[in-house]
């Protein structure tokens, strides 16, 4: 009996961790807990990328897209994003976004062009009073999603991304 109940304890914890920890939240949910966790988010406008768009947002088109990211064309890695949200701030270098990859292996290959974007943003925000977000900026890989944030802080962003 004793046996069994420790087995039985065992078994709910690791389906919390689990659950807890691989939860499927839409990215647009996601990347308005990194927002919220953001002291004085600059003011700024949210897209959606390959899901409906939501009241509080805009469906960002490959035009605007390759704009923002600095292409001519769309990036073929782009067709593996299942869905994705972004914040984009104006006139300042603030930025989130979460990208859920239609499987793990393609999260490289979009990790390297927001990688790129942070290069870009470097190169124009780093002589300004703006230097300390774009050199603070990151990337991270949390399984199907990759999450980009450019704040003075992007640890409490990844840790509101987790926590969501």
């Amino acid at each position: 009996m004793r046996s069994f109940l420790c087995l039985l304890l065992i078994l709910s914890l690791l389906s919390f961790l689990l659950c807890s920890c691989f939860s499927p939240t839409a990215p647009s949910n996601a990347l308005l807990q990194m927002c919220n966790a953001e002291p004085n988010l600059p003011s700024g406008k949210y897209y959606f990328y390959g899901s409906s768009p939501s009241s509080s947002g805009t469906m960002i088109d490959s035009a605007l897209f390759c704009e923002h990211f600095g292409f001519t064309v769309l990036p073929p890695a782009m067709s593996e994003v299942e869905s994705g949200a972004f914040y984009f701030s104006y006139r300042h270098p603030c930025e989130f976004a979460v990208l859920r990859c239609k499987s793990i292996s393609a999260t490289t290959a979009i990790a390297q062009i927001l990688l790129r974007h942070i290069e870009q943003l470097r190169s124009y925000w780093n002589s300004t009073e703006y230097a300390p977000y774009v050199n603070a900026a990151e990337v991270k890989i949390f399984g199907k999603d990759v999450v980009f944030a450019v704040s003075k802080n992007p640890s409490s962003s990844f840790n509101a991304y987790k926590r969501g």
